[in-house]
């Protein structure tokens, strides 16, 4: 069985986590420099606090899991991991495991 996925195919799948809690919606993938895997997912966030703009958050692509019954993906964080991650241009080289915030432009 192939086990590939086109990266268009999962432009606003809906993302969870473990407890099946919304988190946001897959909004970009981010490619390694050479373009071998996708490095990041960008989470688009379901909520923010009132008055405050939804963020954008770049999530390592190795701490999702596809769950094909439910169009959907499962990551391995949470909503405070969204809320209190660095953003992402202050990052040298960014962690293969670290979650970012992405700034708007």
């Amino acid at each position: 069985m192939l086990s590939v996925v086109s990266a268009r195919s999962l432009e606003d799948y809906q993302v969870l986590d473990a407890n099946g809690e919304t988190l946001g919606r897959i909004d970009d993938v981010i490619l390694d420099a050479a373009l071998d895997h996708a490095r990041f997912l960008v989470v688009a966030a379901a909520k923010a606090p009132l008055g405050a703009r939804k963020g954008r958050y770049a999530v390592p692509a190795s701490r999702f899991r596809l769950d094909t019954e439910n169009e959907a993906l499962v990551a391995d964080i949470t909503a405070d991991g969204l809320k209190n991650a660095p953003p992402l241009v202050e990052a040298d080289e960014p962690a293969d495991d670290g979650i970012y915030r992405l700034e708007e432009s």
